[in-house]
């Protein structure tokens, strides 16, 4: 039980702005009104009481119990018996083995909110049960065509990536045309990126994720499954790894590419001029010459073997990205497949937690006919 108390015009507008009228044997209102008359409330669902009279007749009474009078006039002006009585009332029983109605109430509204619960659970179950399943012969043509698939990408990457790197853009990058084509690595590698690195491999992995969702596949599952379902409708894996090459290794083989020529010619210019000061030291023509071709062969054979280890191990880098974004996309296709071929029946979660449901319905139907049976 609960009782408002509010004080004059300002908090009985506050106490009526609340559903308080249909609540009359659970919440009860009262407002502090000196100079009104209980008929002026008539039909209204606020007590009116008077607290400064009421502790006038109090103050009067504690001093003098000869007071009495007074006492009882300024109490009843106070209007305090009203709520008195609507507290024992509802407080108090009214005969052996009757329920308090706001006890009642109470249990009712528990009640009410445990189906509720219970009927919002249900409904959050039923999509599962209206969704379609797939049968496991789909599951199988798609676990073949996923199989296929594979096998097809690892061939492409193969035999275009040779075809990349046999190309006539590959051969321009040799490390003795290098001097006036370095700034044009990054171009040439990422056009050989763009055009080589899975093109066929990606289609057809988009146009089989299509023929999974319209199998259904997809559909009523809980994607947890990296680049399928989530922003797109496919695997992501091979766009990711050809992002990933062009920002990262490209921008690198550029820089490695003007370092190694900057330093090719630092040490060949170095050889020069050491050639040349041997030269004004009265050394001979032969022996200066030789210096100056020792460190032009040096500088030369240096940049030769690092562009060549760089340009191999980029070619390398390239394959091993191709293999895994493959087994990657390859992995999450395979899993929703997985999960699909699990999903045919109720799973034994779903189970427990509808016997869990029913024993709960049970419990409260019977707790709804003893409330019955308590009026």
């Amino acid at each position: 039980m609960a009782l408002v108390v509010g004080d004059g015009v300002l908090g009985a507008a506050s106490i009526l702005a609340l559903p308080i009228a249909a609540q009359r044997h659970v919440v009860a209102a009262a407002v502090n009104f000196a100079k009104l008359a209980e008929a002026d409330l008539a039909g209204c669902p606020i007590a009116r009481v008077n607290v400064d009279a009421g502790d006038e007749g109090l103050e009067l009474f504690r001093a003098d119990v000869g007071n009495a009078m007074e006492y009882n006039a300024l109490w009843s002006e106070a209007n305090v018996r009203r709520i008195s009585e609507w507290l024992r009332r509802n407080a108090m029983p009214s005969g052996e083995g009757v329920t308090k109605k706001p006890v009642r109430l109470l249990i009712t509204s528990l009640l009410q909110s445990a189906s509720a619960a219970i009927q919002k659970d249900e409904v959050r179950d039923l999509p599962e049960e209206l969704t379609p399943k797939v049968s496991p012969d789909s599951v199988a043509q798609l676990d073949l065509a996923l199989a296929k698939w594979a096998q097809d990408a690892h061939e492409e990457l193969q035999q275009q990536l040779d075809v990349a790197f046999g190309s006539r853009s590959w051969r321009k990058l040799s490390w003795w045309k290098l001097f006036w084509r370095a700034d044009d690595v990054a171009m040439v590698t990422s056009e050989m990126i763009g055009l080589y690195f899975l093109p066929g491999a990606e289609k057809r992995i988009i146009y089989l994720s299509g023929r999974i969702d319209e199998a259904g596949v997809v559909e009523g599952q809980r994607q947890t499954t990296v680049g399928l379902g989530s922003a797109t409708k496919w695997p992501t894996h091979i766009p990711f790894a050809r992002h990933y090459l062009q920002e990262r290794t490209v921008p690198a083989l550029q820089a490695l590419a003007q370092k190694l020529v900057v330093q090719s010619a630092s040490i060949a210019s170095l050889s020069s001029a050491l050639a040349g000061l041997s030269y004004l030291s009265a050394v001979g023509a032969y022996e200066s010459g030789a210096i100056a071709a020792v460190g032009i062969i040096f500088g030369a054979r240096r940049f030769q073997q690092k562009w060549d280890a760089a340009r191999e191990y980029w070619e390398g880098e390239l394959r091993e990205e191709g293999r895994k974004a493959i087994r990657a996309s390859e992995a999450s296709i395979s899993a929703v497949l997985e999960q699909a071929g699990k999903s045919q029946g109720p799973s034994e979660d779903r189970i427990a937690r509808l016997e869990e449901l029913r024993k709960a319905k049970e419990t409260i139907r019977r707790a709804e006919d003893a409330l019955v049976r308590m009026e």
